[in-house]
């Protein structure tokens, strides 16, 4: 089962004081979610854990717009009004080579990682 969280859908107001999980805590909610045997069930702990994450996206999108307004580089450059998409199950291949020390971390720090590899700026 494969899934995608739309950039398009991620708001500032959505990251307004949302706690932010630690990987370790995502990862063991996604084994919970994996192993689920009930397809209905299993599609719903999924969306619960989407909504989850959605507020680190959309700090990561304020970060971005920050840069923006403050004239800094951006750490990153997706496109506009696209249709990108960050595939969670490469998210979750990366977490799973963490040591459990590094998992200790907010998501935030994997997240962004991953967006900024998956949305570089074009070099001049």
């Amino acid at each position: 089962m494969r899934f995608l969280i739309p950039l398009a859908l991620l708001s500032a107001a959505a990251a307004q004081e949302a706690p932010n999980l630690t990987i370790a805590d995502f990862l063991s909610e996604w084994r919970v979610a994996q192993a689920e045997t009930d397809r209905g069930e299993k599609v719903a702990k999924f969306s619960r854990l989407a909504e989850r994450l959605a507020p680190s996206f959309s700090r990561y999108k304020a970060l971005l717009d920050a840069d923006k307004a403050a004239g800094r580089p951006p750490r990153a450059c997706p496109a506009k009004g696209s249709k990108a998409t960050v595939d969670i199950n490469a998210l979750v291949a990366d977490l799973e080579k963490l040591s459990e020390a590094q998992r200790a971390a907010p998501m935030d720090a994997a997240i962004f990682a991953q967006l900024d590899r998956r949305f570089p700026c074009p070099t001049a």
